[in-house]
């Protein structure tokens, strides 16, 4: 495929109608050639790339700047700038963005080598380039930042506050269309490019003279539109901390507004910004733009994963987690990859500006929230956030949150009076910290500190908690005016019967004032009061309790009210609540665990009947029969243990159908899981003893077959891997005498257990195991590194090339899969020039398992330029590779465009291998991102599975065979970025892994063609067609290094 040069300057307008338009490329092969693209593009090549979406089809011009008008030119800071290898993952967003939506021009995105250089290429809607030698003009309506802007460089450094942007998400000011988030140059744009202001001797005309001016609003419509809203709608929700008596106080983080979260080094302004993002995008599932300012993007996935699973944040940094808090932080963030996977937004890259967090907003659709962690006090050249340029910064920040309509809120660590001051934001809460105890100050600019809330400081956990009730707030004094609430000794208890009634009358009477048609309480009670409406509104479920008693706390202590007639009805409403809460009969947490479990057992009958038209799980029937048979017992001991493990199945995520069965089988589930955690229950995934399910002998029909659903995410890991003991010392080495006994004894318990529950059915257990393969390898491979001398990394720092764009596209790794056939040989035949041949189809045994001994990256990749490293691992950036051999497979597959590549280390260690053999030349490594490598790292891993598997051939045991396939098969397929494991995310694995599978394969090619065989076909990872006799070179059989006879054939028969 070849691009027509841009014509020179100099020809003709009949010379130019004469050559042919552009090559279009389509973004699919455009994206790997990116590099080669912008080179030729900078030489005067015009070619146009293609991405087809949503039945539209949108074209955009890679172009050289030289062919940009002058006009456009200068505006070339004003556009959004990408380097190349950030640009090549998100090519068909910047087509779209380039080529416009058909009504509106496309923003032209402009392509960098590296930040802070000069500019290489531009992308530009292709109806803009012509085939004659006119010089491409952008419409000026294509600066407007529609577009998402994620500019390099940054436009607001000199302190200038950010201009006002036309292309907000959800509020777009009529203006200049000119005006960019992204960039202070416009705001200095010429006199034609803006209205001027009118002289002093001139009439100044009405806005609606004014075309092109900003709007103005008359006082009046505005306040008939804010009583209109406060008769007729309920008040907008602000988002909140998650923090009980916090957001009680401060009413939330309203839209528009810049929160600042203060606190001197160690007092954690950091976790309370973290709170309020993980409140946004997992309790309100809300986007989040985290801005992380010397934080990276791994150490924002720790703290969250460390707080909402309660995990200690130290060891989990430090890689030395206990199993079960490994597996804590596994289950938590897999629930938070379900719940907040696509809305939180992560931006960690270096030198982090404002106009960066300003650019970026334009790209996280639906953007609800912005929190910016961290602006830093002591000065430093590296951290643009810091030092004398937090004024200038804050502005910026100030100026976002009211152009785009969003609640800003950045950490700042420092809580210096005079700074804080000056840095003038809309609300500052300064945090200070003394031991476990923690205090928050709320102040608003113009009105000081209004309260002072206590919260638990639980940074074991990088968290902030609400305090015990031992530890009030600080509120206002009381009014001794107001209507004082009766107080009788103790509390109300959580999960106390609620009075509707008395709470509906209270809201109607709060009404006024959360609406804000009325004034005169404080702000904490005022958002106390509008976060019960809207929990009550929205069904909270255990976050109302929580307000209802943060309400009654506050009526108890007789807040100040008005002396208006909407104060006294709010003061009564406040009393006859606090009343009738304290009227309810509380019920003990024993009391209400019983009610749910008989619930539960009620609810789970009709499911666990022999003749039931919607079966459970194995898992879930197991549970819940077990519970079942304790109440009817009266069995303690069992009741505890049952107990005990329905909790942990309250917790899980069940394949349940729409039936009415399910649902019912749902809502018990959900309150018996509340209920036992309010009770102390501990949740335990296994039975301590055996439990039989027990069907009714008369009318058990004939059970059918497990059907295999590798989507259900209700089966635990084996038992047979949750004893917790460790592996004896012995256990691994066999050439000192040693074996691996005692992980293939796991192995056999496991297919015994699954044998058991599936009452002896060969096909049921398989799918059984199957749908536990992927916990039980992880299980069996973390016991295998016991001992071991280092630790590898599980979830290192992602690499943009190593994420898919989506989930039906891959990244940008290529693997040298084979798709091969001989055709020079097949056309021979084909043509009479050759007899035909007896052919053999070969299939090699075990490839994926033998492929796990290869050289892996222990820790997170760096990027280096240092070339080829033979003691480490990772992926590479290869020049173009030539294979001139017609008769052997390329190396590289089916690969047929040119380099630069990105290759794993299998694939670049076989290259070097083919040029040790004199088959090609060295391969040419421009850039690499690796790590220490080593073969060992799944080596005793693979041992353990090859002797299990051995031993299962030799016996004729189907039902561990295929158990061991599956856990090594679903071991490679789901440590990248499957959500059936949580446990490791390494995508550079699975690249290498399945890479040195197909390098094995080229490589058995290799020796039979030295051999003197014929190779006809290599395919896959286990596949070759060979002529000649193959039992020269390999033992025909089942065994790793055995080959074994697919069938025959004759190639060139009639």
């Amino acid at each position: 495929m070849t691009s027509v040069p841009a014509p020179e300057p100099e020809a003709s307008g009949a010379d130019a109608s004469a050559l042919p338009p552009p090559e279009e490329v389509q973004v699919s092969a455009a994206r790997p050639r990116l590099y080669a693209l912008v080179d030729s593009a900078r030489e005067g090549t015009v070619t146009v790339l293609v991405k087809r979406a949503r039945g539209r089809v949108f074209r955009a011009a890679l172009i050289s700047l030289e062919l940009l008008d002058p006009s456009a030119r200068a505006r070339l800071p004003t556009w959004p700038s990408w380097v190349r290898t950030e640009a090549r993952g998100k090519l068909g967003d910047l087509i779209s963005a380039a080529a416009g939506d058909g009504h509106s021009p496309g923003v032209p995105q402009v392509l960098l080598d590296r930040a802070d250089t000069a500019p290489l290429a531009v992308l530009v809607d292709a109806v803009l380039v012509s085939p004659g030698n006119a010089p491409v003009v952008v419409p000026a309506g294509a600066d407007n930042g529609d577009a998402p802007s994620v500019q390099v460089g940054d436009t607001a450094r000199d302190g200038g506050q950010l201009p006002e942007p036309v292309g907000a998400p959800d509020a777009r000011p009529s203006g200049n269309p000119g005006h960019s988030v992204a960039s202070v140059a416009d705001a200095e744009s010429t006199a034609d490019e803006r209205p001027s202001r009118p002289r002093a001797t001139e009439p100044a005309p009405s806005p609606a003279a004014r075309p092109g001016a900003r709007p103005l609003a008359a006082l009046g419509g505005v306040l008939e539109q804010a009583l209109a809203s406060g008769r007729n709608e309920t008040p907008q929700e602000a988002l909140q901390f998650g923090l009980t008596a916090l957001d009680a106080a401060v009413g939330g983080l309203l839209p528009g507004k810049l929160t600042l979260v203060a606190g001197a080094p160690g007092a954690g302004p950091s976790l309370l910004v973290g709170a309020a993002a993980r409140h946004t995008a997992f309790t309100c599932r809300r986007s989040v733009l985290y801005a992380a300012s010397g934080l990276t993007r791994e150490d924002v996935a720790m703290r969250v994963i460390a707080a909402e699973g309660g995990v200690d944040y130290r060891r989990l940094r430090q890689k030395q987690l206990t199993d079960q808090e490994a597996q804590t932080a596994a289950e938590v963030a897999g629930k938070l990859q379900q719940l907040a996977g696509e809305v939180w937004h992560i931006d960690d890259g270096a030198g982090l500006r404002a106009s960066d967090i300003s650019d970026a907003a334009r790209y996280v659709p639906g953007l609800a929230l912005i929190v910016v962690d961290r602006l830093q006090r002591v000065p430093d050249p590296l951290v643009p956030l810091s030092g004398r340029d937090l004024p200038a910064a804050v502005q910026s920040l100030a100026h976002l949150a009211r152009v785009l309509r969003v609640p800003v809120v950045a950490a700042v660590d420092t809580d210096e009076a005079n700074l804080l001051a000056a840095l003038d934001a809309d609300v500052t809460l300064t945090v200070t910290k003394s031991g476990e105890q923690a205090e928050v100050s709320y102040a608003e600019r113009d009105f000081g500190v209004l309260e002072t809330v206590a919260l638990h400081a639980d940074f074991t956990c990088a968290r902030f908690t609400d305090a015990p009730a031992h530890q009030p707030s600080k509120a206002a004094p009381a009014n001794p005016r107001a209507p004082q609430a009766p107080a009788p000794p103790g509390t109300t208890a959580p999960g106390a019967p609620v009075d509707l009634s008395a709470e509906d009358k209270l809201l109607a009477a709060a009404q006024p004032f959360t609406s804000g048609m009325a004034t005169g309480i404080s702000a904490r009670l005022k958002g106390a009061l509008s976060a019960l409406a809207h929990g009550r509104a929205t069904e909270s479920g255990p976050e109302l309790e929580g307000l209802r008693q943060a309400v009654e706390d506050l009526a108890v202590r007789g807040p100040q009210v008005p002396e208006t007639d909407e104060g006294h009805s709010l003061g009564a409403a406040l009393g006859a609540y606090v009343s009738a809460r304290r009227a309810a009969t509380p019920q003990a947490p024993a009391a209400a665990l019983r009610a749910a479990e008989r619930e539960l057992a009620s609810a789970a009958a009709p499911l666990l009947a022999a003749d039931a038209t919607a079966p459970l799980s194995l898992a879930a029937r197991s549970a819940l029969t077990a519970l079942a048979q304790a109440l009817e017992s009266g069995d303690q001991n069992a009741l505890d243990r049952a107990r005990a493990r329905t909790a942990h199945l309250a917790g899980r995520r069940l394949q349940l159908d729409g039936s009415a069965e399910h649902a019912q089988l749902r809502t018990a589930l959900t309150a018996f899981g509340t209920a036992a955690a309010i009770a102390g229950i501990k949740p335990v995934s296994a039975p301590v003893a055996p439990t039989t399910v027990t069907e009714r002998a008369d009318s058990a029909p004939a059970r059918e077959p497990i059907a295999e659903d590798h989507a259900s995410g209700d089966e635990d890991v084996s038992e047979a891997f949750q004893d917790g003991t460790v592996p004896p010392e012995d256990s691994g080495n066999v050439r000192r005498g040693r074996t691996y006994t005692f992980f293939t004894n796991k192995i056999e318990s496991a297919v015994e257990q699954a044998l058991q529950e599936a009452d002896g059915d060969v096909d049921a257990a398989i799918n059984l195991l199957k749908r536990k393969a992927v916990p039980d390898a992880m299980a069996l491979f973390k016991l295998s590194r016991v001992g071991a001398t280092y630790e590898h990394s599980v979830y290192p720092e992602p690499l943009e090339f190593l994420s898919k764009p989506s989930q039906h596209e891959s990244d940008q790794i290529w693997e040298g899969r084979h798709k091969w056939r001989n055709r020079a040989l097949l056309t021979a035949v084909k043509n009479g020039l050759q007899p035909p041949l007896d052919v053999t189809a070969l299939d090699t045994n075990a490839a994926y398992l033998s492929a796990f001994k290869t050289y892996l990256p222990i820790g997170a990749l760096r990027h280096h330029t240092r070339g080829f490293l033979a003691k480490e691992s990772g992926i590479h950036r290869v020049d173009h590779f030539e294979w001139r051999h017609d008769d052997l497979p390329n190396p590289l597959g089916n690969r047929v465009e040119p380099g630069p590549y990105l290759l794993d280390e299998a694939t670049v260690r076989l290259l070097i291998r083919c040029h040790e053999l004199d088959l090609s030349e060295p391969p040419r490594i421009l850039e690499s991102w690796t790590s220490g490598g080593t073969e060992a790292l799944l080596e005793k891993f693979r041992r353990i599975l090859n002797e299990a598997r051995t031993k299962a051939i030799q016996e004729d045991d189907k039902v561990t065979e295929e158990y061991v396939k599956a856990m090594y098969s679903r071991f490679t397929s789901t440590i990248g970025e499957s959500g059936k494991n949580q446990e490791l995310r390494r995508a550079d694995w699975v690249h290498i892994i399945r890479s040195q599978a197909f390098a094995s394969l080229w490589m058995k090619a290799h020796r039979a063609y030295q051999e003197g065989l014929t190779l006809v076909q290599v395919s896959g990872v286990d596949e070759i067609h060979v002529v000649g006799d193959w039992r020269q070179i390999w033992n025909e059989g089942r065994m790793p290094k055995e080959i074994k006879q697919k069938r025959l054939y004759t190639l060139g028969e009639s």
